[in-house]
């Protein structure tokens, strides 16, 4: 996925852990390759919503990659809150 991102990878790499460092200090606390797949997610989204050179046929697979992670990230986000729900 992240192969697909628009950058040198040393500055997408350092996104990404960015991310994911602040996504593992928020609370409920993410486990590492949740935080991590989120991180690359976030990555990843932000460059599509960016991509104005692109032709249409890798619009259209940015997008359908990009409906997939939106949905994992909806379920991660599900388990957390019910993993939540039930501590309390």
């Amino acid at each position: 996925m992240l192969a697909l991102a628009r950058g040198d990878a040393p500055a997408i790499v350092e996104r990404v852990l960015d991310y994911r460092d602040r996504l593992r200090a928020a609370k409920p606390r993410p486990s590492r390759d949740v935080a991590f797949t989120l991180a690359a997610g976030i990555v990843f989204s932000s460059d599509t919503e960016d991509a104005t050179d692109r032709v249409p046929g890798d619009l259209a697979a940015l997008h359908s990659i990009q409906a997939v992670l939106n949905a994992r990230r909806a379920a991660v986000g599900a388990a957390v809150g019910a993993g939540v729900a039930a501590q309390s």
